[in-house]
């Protein structure tokens, strides 16, 4: 590597290590909610970021997780009588975009239930 490209990697981490605690997390927080740990899948382009930001982007990332799990991914029990394996799945994409960080998470669970939105709102 050159000069340029190591002073440039100064103050920064990789992150999927700045998220390696989050998805670590999720199998007891699965536990906690009596459902399957999920199967996290993570496509982070070797994608690193400054350190100074690796805290906030660790906490907006515990919130985007544990929605998933809390009320996409749905109980073992309820998966399977649905068709649908038992183990839920969780999938992130971080690209860099014009130096924005763009992702895309989403998981297999059951979706937000439109009728029932459109219905409490009206």
């Amino acid at each position: 590597q050159t000069a340029a490209a190591l002073v440039r990697r100064l103050g920064t981490e990789r992150i999927d290590e700045v998220l390696a605690g989050v998805i670590d997390s999720l199998p007891e927080l699965a536990r906690d909610l009596g459902k399957q740990a999920p199967l996290v899948l993570m496509r982070d382009h070797g994608i690193t970021v400054h350190s100074q930001i690796a805290g906030m982007l660790r906490n907006v990332f515990v919130h985007l997780y544990r929605n998933a799990l809390d009320h996409g991914i749905e109980t073992a029990e309820h998966r399977l009588g649905v068709g649908k394996p038992a183990q839920g799945r969780i999938e992130l994409d971080l690209e860099l975009d014009h130096e924005a960080l763009r992702l895309v998470l989403q998981d297999d669970g059951r979706g937000l239930a439109l009728d029932r939105i459109h219905e409490r709102a009206i």
